[in-house]
């Protein structure tokens, strides 16, 4: 039995609380009961439970260069149902960790994560590649290069399902 979902403005008091006062898988864990599972506060947070749409969840990550703070090239794209990601990818995605900003130099390789449901619309798009004062807007998260780049080889080494694409 999973609890109700948590008032909006609790779930901020008692997030600033749990952040100052306990780890952050801690406050990670308790979050996971509130809201969706996997898009709180600006931040990353998936943890699977019956009541979620999972299985029609598509997770991307895409590797790009910077050619200049406001254009990108994309190098290259994975992608996954939620629902079939190995073990692994399953950890890596439930791990992700916030840091700050990355560096927005021309030639700069950075990755992107994208959470979007079965027709294409957009529920999560990290912000690692966002750079400059006209970065576009509708962003949240700033999500650990490294993190980003594992979970994307966690995706390309994960077979693909019958019944995904």
């Amino acid at each position: 039995m999973h609890p109700a979902p948590c008032p909006l403005s609790r779930r901020r008091a008692t997030l600033q609380r749990l952040a100052a006062a306990m780890s952050m898988a801690a406050a990670l864990a308790w979050l996971s009961a509130c809201g969706d599972g996997y898009s709180v506060e600006g931040g990353l947070v998936w943890r699977p439970r019956p009541s979620d749409d999972d299985a029609h969840v598509i997770v991307t990550v895409t590797k790009s260069q910077l050619n200049t703070w406001r254009q990108q090239q994309p190098l290259h794209s994975q992608q996954q149902p939620l629902s079939g990601l190995s073990p692994q990818a399953q950890q890596a995605l439930a791990r992700l960790r916030l840091s700050a900003p990355g560096q927005c130099e021309a030639g700069a390789t950075v990755y992107e994560l994208r959470l979007t449901d079965a027709s294409g619309a957009q529920r999560y798009r990290s912000a690692n590649w966002a750079c400059g004062p006209d970065a576009e807007q509708g962003l949240s998260g700033y999500i650990a290069t490294e993190d980003l780049q594992r979970l994307g080889e966690l995706l390309a080494t994960t077979p693909r399902n019958e019944d995904h694409p």
